[in-house]
């Protein structure tokens, strides 16, 4: 074999190879759990439970307006921390704690009709700081 020369060239190693793969696709798979996660909503907890039974099975209230101003009874279970009142394509948070069988009053500006979504107020399961969650579950809608 005339021109045949041998190389003496040298490569990196088949197991530093498969290191340095393993330690990207790491490295990758970190990158995207980080940018992933802040698209994923904390779970709120309530009583031990999801926020989302406690609307299903505690959460009830009864609405009712007159002359621009609306009235909401806590039928349920739990204390409400508030309400989003929704009227004429606009939504409005109403922070009015009620007790269970208590009723409170505010002033709105009501066009037609108006969703009333009463909020708990639990703790976030990761990080255990009080959030607010809408039982839209319970809401209600009131004719003005």
């Amino acid at each position: 074999m005339v021109g045949y020369k041998r190389m003496k060239k040298k490569g990196i190693s088949p197991i530093i190879a498969t290191a340095i793969l393993v330690a990207l696709v790491v490295s990758l798979a970190v990158i995207v759990w980080l940018f992933l996660s802040g698209f994923v909503s904390e779970i709120v907890v309530k009583q031990g439970k999801p926020a989302a039974t406690i609307c299903v099975d505690n959460v009830k209230i009864s609405a009712a307006i007159s002359g621009g101003q609306l009235t909401i009874l806590n039928e349920g279970q739990v204390p409400l921390a508030g309400f989003i009142v929704k009227s004429g394509g606009s939504g409005k948070y109403y922070p009015l704690p009620l007790n269970v069988g208590e009723s409170g009053t505010v002033s709105i500006n009501c066009v037609g009709k108006a969703q009333v979504i009463p909020e708990i107020l639990g703790r976030g399961k990761k990080t255990n700081k009080k959030k607010l969650f809408a039982c839209k579950v319970a809401s209600v809608e009131v004719f003005c």
